[in-house]
């Protein structure tokens, strides 16, 4: 049969420091759990804003087509590129 009626200061100050330590994960856990859904909802706005800029790109090029024809061009001088050589 068990005499004490408590545990000893040194146990108990084990089970504190287990529990503070285990209640600073849970918080680093909450905390990264809110930082990962506000970047994933960046990650979305991004990926939106990435499918604008391709249509605009789509548009451009097809009109740039209807212009010129079926060319290639060189982005750094705007010249066509001859593509016989």
């Amino acid at each position: 049969m068990i005499k004490q009626k408590k545990v000893t200061k040194q146990e108990l100050e084990s089970i504190n420091t287990i529990k503070e330590q285990q209640n600073t994960l849970i918080n680093n856990l909450g905390l990264a759990e809110y930082q990962l859904k506000f970047l994933e909802q960046q990650k979305n706005d991004l990926m939106v804003e990435l499918s604008k800029t391709e249509i605009e790109l789509d548009k451009l090029s097809n009109n740039l087509k209807e212009k010129y024809g079926d060319v290639s061009i060189n982005m750094e001088t705007g010249e066509f590129i001859n593509e016989n050589k």
